[in-house]
């Protein structure tokens, strides 16, 4: 199943180094996180995930 998946998994599980870069990133492509999402919905057992923060 992962194998036929759009690759989402690739921006939900990005370490972001501040709580801004994850809301900028949301704003500026949330097009194509929405088509991508949209188009393999069926398929998802359970999520999404947020990305995680990490704290320097």
């Amino acid at each position: 199943m992962e194998n036929a998946l759009n690759p989402v998994r690739s921006y939900q599980y990005i370490m972001w180094k501040r709580w801004q870069d994850h809301d900028e990133f949301h704003e500026q492509q949330f097009s194509r996180i929405f088509e991508l999402c949209t188009s393999c919905l069926g398929m998802v057992v359970e999520g999404p995930w947020e990305p995680v923060y990490r704290a320097h």
